[in-house]
């Protein structure tokens, strides 16, 4: 593995200037920490999307209540699929927290 295929937004620049500096156990460190403020990321994604998912429902619920049934269908169809991706989301936050 190359230095600058681990860490490519931020150490590929960190590696430019200082490469006498990098080893390979501050290599591992690097990527340790990046991967906690990765996995806070998603995280902090997957609450945001949770809360956009119940505002699309209560949308839904504002337009049958409207008798608005084209767009509460589209709005349900959508809460739908975000809340499969925010399955999909939880199942890798439980692995990220695993390691």
């Amino acid at each position: 593995m190359k230095n600058n295929d681990i860490l490519p937004c931020v150490a590929t620049r960190d590696l430019d200037k200082t490469k006498p500096k990098f080893n390979s156990r501050r290599i591992r460190y690097l990527n340790s920490k990046y991967e906690v403020r990765n996995t806070k990321c998603i995280i902090m994604s997957f609450v945001q999307l949770q809360k956009f998912i119940d505002k699309l429902y209560e949308a839904d619920d504002r337009a049958i209540a409207n008798n608005d049934f084209d767009d509460a269908s589209l709005l349900a169809s959508r809460a739908d699929r975000l809340y499969e991706e925010a399955e999909n989301l939880e199942i890798v936050i439980s692995e990220q927290e695993q390691r």
